[in-house]
């Protein structure tokens, strides 16, 4: 794919897309075999800082780190990455969870670091997602292994009330009733659904691959809800699942791990028959 043909994409995207979700998506798997190029990442950073006024160079450092962790899953999936990689990945993860390691993973950012590397000399290689190593690892480093595979990446990037106003507003343009909205919780299933509209059906190419955002729930016992946008592809007539975005509704506000951990078929996941388009109807899922 030429630089031209890139740009190209790249403004259809700014031109085209309904919030910086999509815009965001669109980018990183249209682009991600040349992401790590500087001036796509330039381009990506100013797309999102100038739709939510925020600073360009934290924004572009963001994105940079965050088409690294994409890039990172995508190799676990195709199953090309050495172990050296591998354990670059993990530590990579940590270090971008910095300012929120004590929640994400249960521990001072330091201490996790210290782990990780511990953890990354043990690496032998993986097989699809899961990781392998040459001993069995204790149970405190395999919780902190599933709990970098468990977090949201992207989410971080965007406020939450920025998405409120975009919803409200698209509601409102269609004459839709936003009583509804005056309940906090259901103003929160609201948005998570909204969010899931404007991905799922998104058709895109990542180099020859063509990749199709989807939307999709799994409900793991005795929780509500937890809700996804993925991109499906086939390589080498194999099923591929990335994660690309998650809301999540569940009562500990994560998912269960074999979301990330993919061994099978998604045979829990459900699409969403939801749509909000320029001339349509938004269509709401029955609970």
């Amino acid at each position: 794919m030429s630089n031209y043909e890139l740009q190209t994409r790249l403004n259809r995207a700014s031109l085209s897309s309904a919030n910086a979700q999509q815009d965001l998506a669109t980018i990183l798997l249209a682009l991600r075999a040349t992401a790590a190029q500087d001036w796509i990442i330039k381009e990506v950073g100013d797309l999102i800082a100038h739709r939510f006024d925020k600073d360009v160079g934290a924004i572009s450092s963001n994105v940079q780190s965050l088409v690294l962790a994409f890039n990172f899953f995508k190799g676990l999936f195709d199953r090309t990455l050495s172990p050296a990689e591998i354990a670059a990945g993990l530590a990579h993860l940590v270090d971008r969870l910095e300012p929120i390691c004590e929640a994400a993973l249960g521990m001072p950012h330091a201490k996790a670091k210290s782990r990780i590397a511990h953890i990354g000399r043990k690496v032998s290689g993986h097989n699809g997602i899961v990781v392998l190593f040459k001993y069995p690892l204790n149970s405190t480093d395999e919780g902190l292994v599933r709990s970098l595979f468990s977090v949201d990446y992207g989410g971080e990037l965007f406020n939450e009330n920025e998405l409120y106003g975009q919803f409200l507003s698209a509601c409102r343009a269609r004459d839709l009733d936003t009583r509804i909205c005056e309940s906090s919780s259901h103003l929160k299933r609201m948005l998570t659904l909204y969010v899931i509209s404007l991905f799922h059906g998104l058709t895109i190419k990542a180099g020859d691959i063509s990749c199709g955002l989807m939307g999709g729930h799994e409900t793991p016992p005795g929780q509500t809800r937890s809700i996804a946008v993925f991109a499906h592809y086939i390589w080498d007539g194999i099923p591929c699942y990335l994660p690309v975005f998650r809301t999540y509704t569940s009562p500990e506000g994560n998912c269960d791990s074999t979301l990330m951990y993919l061994e099978g078929n998604l045979d829990f996941w459900e699409a969403f028959p939801l749509e909000i388009s320029p001339h349509g109807i938004l269509q709401l899922l029955e609970p």
